[in-house]
């Protein structure tokens, strides 16, 4: 657990990093990176005290399945959750917080602090409910940024088609920008909460002809299938 600089927030914040087995930090080696995200209720630790994020990491190297990376989970809310029903406008404030904060002040401090790849090819951005609509705002503001988008379970945005376009120009026009990433993963489960609203987001994608994977899997808004499909995205970007 480490304590990154934020100007975009204005104090310090919190984020648990793994490095996988034999990482040294020094030399040529330059490891992929990958941004993983919690949901509302939890916090940086939830990935590794729950999700096992780390051992699943650890066991894909060790049986060859992918490639040495390094896995940052950073704290997903620079904006207080307020005490009391939080009010509607609270996701789209802590969003915009959040977005700016992982590309001007994160991620700059993890290029620093660490030998990781600092090119789009070898990013990657994926997260859980709440964290998985901050990997599909993060990602696609920020095309340039990462290879790849991967959103669990998702809070997908609630938009119309016109102010989905315009929030995220990447999906627009007739050769979108977000068709140049590897993979924009979605899987959800078919008894989540969240399941209609994933519908609706991907059946706009469909209609502005951004690519995507859509996966829906038997089960609910729960840890056993998060655990499931980390390891799935993984190989996506990372695998050997």
């Amino acid at each position: 657990r480490l304590i990154y600089p934020s100007a975009s927030v204005g104090h310090s914040r919190p984020v648990i990093v793994y490095t996988p087995p034999g990482y040294e930090s020094t030399g040529d080696t330059k490891y992929p990176l990958v941004l993983l995200l919690h949901g509302y209720g939890d916090d940086e630790t939830a990935w590794t005290d729950v999700g096992r994020a780390h051992l699943i990491a650890d066991n894909l190297i060790a049986a060859g399945k992918i490639e040495p990376a390094i896995i940052v989970m950073p704290y997903g809310h620079p904006v207080s959750i307020e005490f009391g029903e939080r009010p509607d406008s609270y996701f789209g404030r802590n969003n915009d917080l959040y977005e700016q904060d992982i590309a001007k002040d994160l991620l700059p401090f993890v290029d620093q602090k660490f030998h990781v790849r600092s090119d789009a090819a070898g990013r990657s951005i994926v997260g859980l409910s709440m964290g998985g609509g901050h990997a599909l705002d993060t990602g696609l503001k920020n095309i340039d940024k990462f290879s790849s988008i991967g959103a669990f379970s998702a809070a997908t945005p609630q938009l119309t088609k016109e102010e989905l376009m315009k929030l995220y120009p990447s999906l627009s026009g007739s050769k979108p920008a977000a068709n140049s990433l590897k993979h924009l993963w979605i899987p959800i489960g078919d008894k989540d909460f969240l399941l209609e609203r994933n519908n609706k987001f991907v059946e706009q994608l469909k209609t502005a002809g951004v690519k995507h994977e859509y996966l829906k899997t038997e089960g609910g808004h729960e840890w056993k299938l998060w655990r499931d499909y980390l390891p799935q995205f993984l190989e996506m970007v990372v695998g050997k």
